[in-house]
């Protein structure tokens, strides 16, 4: 049991370090208003939640297990330790944020569709700016899903890593 918690430690921590260094790389930056109005609400709101994405992808690395066994304590992202009821409200308060952000995903995809519909329809000169634009929305949205699952499922397993302590 106590090798699996080991295990589990590591992995956790891995994916931790992991997950930082990979949305760093590529990152994607909010594009100017391209003047089609269903276009900029769904860029705009796509980026929003891309936002929001980073900001949990690096709370969740901000509590950490450390130690093996009766030697594992928790700590905050400088190392310094906090207690257990500490820790736990925390990563409530940031799942709860997780799946505020699940559920705003899907009123975010609900924009996609009439804002293609106006970028097919928009005059001449705006409509290259607004199908680079749609693309783009369309990319951080489609990180924002990616991310907020990996981040569920990673600030679940670190509420149970921590409940598990004694």
């Amino acid at each position: 049991m106590k090798k699996l918690l080991l295990l589990t430690s590591l992995l956790v921590a891995f994916v931790c370090l992991a997950i930082p260094s990979h949305a760093q790389d590529n990152e994607l930056e909010r594009p100017d208003k391209c003047g089609v109005a269903e276009v900029d609400k769904f860029v705009n709101k796509s980026f929003d939640s891309y936002e929001e994405s980073l900001e949990i992808s690096k709370a969740v690395k901000f509590i950490t297990v450390q130690g093996e066994g009766d030697e594992k304590h928790i700590a905050n992202a400088q190392g310094e330790p906090i207690s257990k009821p500490d820790a736990l409200a925390q990563l409530a308060e940031l799942l709860v944020r997780a799946k505020k952000q699940n559920d705003n995903i899907q009123s975010v995809q609900d924009l996609q569709k009439p804002a293609t519909d106006a970028a097919k329809k928009a005059p001449l000169q705006k409509k290259p700016k607004a199908t680079k634009n749609l693309k783009i929305g369309a990319d951080a949205l489609s990180k924002t899903v990616q991310e907020t699952k990996k981040q569920i499922e990673e600030i679940d397993k670190q509420i149970e890593d921590i409940k598990s302590m004694e």
